[in-house]
């Protein structure tokens, strides 16, 4: 039910009427994000949003109304490369998470509204052929916040 001013009708009028977007729905909830920056994605479709970085950039936390959010991080380095000669492929990065369920999970980590920089880190340099069995090259590390993956 609209409230009009007896003083002012038409200013309360507008007010209640003439406002759309995020300044007419009122303030978010505490602890409601507003969050950007990866390859957004709500797939596999559990209610969560997905931010995946490919690539070094941001998250950007935007919109917390006062208070901490928690998130749930899986932070992947890149992988090894093969090696020379009759050496085997590459390997895996190395993985930190915090997700329930992963038996070396983190602890439970609260962004605040900031920037956050991602980098992403590169897979080792290929050997090159060789005489002998030189062992592959470390991938890089990986690091999100406090987080470094190795």
């Amino acid at each position: 039910m609209p409230i009009k001013s007896l003083n002012h009708p038409t200013a309360d009028f507008n007010n209640q009427y003439w406002r759309s977007g995020p300044e007419a729905a009122g303030a978010p909830p505490p602890g409601a994000m507003e969050v950007s920056g990866g390859n957004i994605t709500a797939t596999p479709g559990n209610g969560y949003t997905y931010h995946i970085f490919t690539s070094s950039g941001s998250l950007v936390v935007s919109a917390l109304n006062g208070q901490p959010g928690s998130v749930e991080y899986v932070v992947v380095a890149g992988g090894g490369s093969g090696s020379a000669r009759h050496g085997g492929g590459g390997g895996a990065g190395g993985l930190r998470t915090n997700v329930s369920g992963d038996p070396l999970a983190g602890s439970a980590m609260a962004l605040t509204e900031t920037t956050y920089p991602v980098t992403i880190g590169a897979g080792g340099n290929p050997v090159g052929p060789g005489s002998s069995a030189t062992p592959g090259n470390k991938g890089n590390d990986t690091s999100f916040n406090s987080i470094t993956s190795e």
